[in-house]
């Protein structure tokens, strides 16, 4: 299955049987890198269900992790813990896989923005325009995505949006996502809650933390590692609908230049045209 390199600036519609009343979804999102890394590759990445996929999910998962001596799964550490393990990666792989597959089985959507911060604003630097902030571009994405794939099909839906608790990205975070949310009535219909938790409490943060690593090694390597496109490859008894995300790397900025240095923030819907 390919995966799309970036989406159309006009976003992605899925299709699946709507629900006759308002479906509750709850969606939770880790970020990762830091735009004041020298390579300044970011990504903000996550899954959505509602309450009883999420119900399902949370024991499975649990046992999961006590099958496997973990207390929790975390990237950053993950693979350093497998080799004090005596496992190589081949091994370490084939057990992340086990949550992989999980994620598969449980979780109805999942959604992925990458942006190379760095090369982002160069662009508009080198064009002599405002320069744009990454993070805001990589949010208003995200939220696009999840708008018009949950809210053009015609969705009863709200949503409770939770993030892996990091003090800096969360001021900016619930900065980015208070302004949109003022300027776009959409959103703020859509979005009725804004949070942050920890990870070892949230195990669905710790299923974030593991989309983001794998897009963020796809934006770095520009290679789509094997568990990345295995979430967004549909298999019988999987229920996950992820394309592989968007994947805003040099080239797919330079394909979009015109309409990103045109374009803002996620323009109002029904905003008036001057005459």
């Amino acid at each position: 299955m390919d995966i799309h390199p970036a989406l159309p600036l006009i976003g992605l519609a899925w299709h699946r049987p709507q629900p006759a009343v308002t479906m509750f979804l709850f969606a939770y999102f880790d970020e990762s890198g830091k735009f004041h890394d020298q390579d300044g590759r970011i990504c903000l990445c996550g899954f959505g269900a509602d309450a009883d996929h999420w119900n399902r999910f949370r024991p499975e998962w649990d046992r999961l992790l006590g099958k496997h001596g973990f207390t929790a799964i975390h990237m950053s550490q993950f693979y350093s813990q497998c080799r004090m393990r005596g496992w190589d990666e081949s091994k370490a792989n084939e057990v992340l896989t086990e949550f992989v597959d999980l994620l598969r089985e449980r979780v109805q959507f999942g959604f992925g923005i990458a942006v190379d911060g760095k090369y982002f604003q160069h662009k508009f630097r080198v064009a002599g325009k405002p320069p744009k902030d990454p993070k805001r571009f990589y949010t208003q994405r995200l939220l696009r995505r999840m708008r018009d794939a949950l809210i053009a099909p015609g969705y009863p839906l709200s949503l409770a949006l939770t993030f892996d608790e990091d003090e800096e990205f969360a001021v900016e975070c619930y900065q980015i996502i208070s302004r949109l949310r003022r300027d776009n009535s959409d959103l703020r219909e859509l979005v009725v809650s804004i949070g942050f938790a920890d990870d070892r409490v949230y195990p669905a943060l710790q299923a974030a933390d593991i989309l983001a690593h794998f897009t963020h090694e796809r934006l770095v390597t520009g290679q789509i590692p094997e568990l990345l496109h295995r979430l967004a490859t549909p298999e019988s008894g999987s229920i996950l609908l992820f394309d592989g995300g968007e994947m805003w790397d040099e080239s797919v900025i330079d394909r979009n230049w015109k309409t990103l240095r045109a374009a803002e923030d996620m323009p109002r819907k029904n905003k008036k045209r001057k005459s």
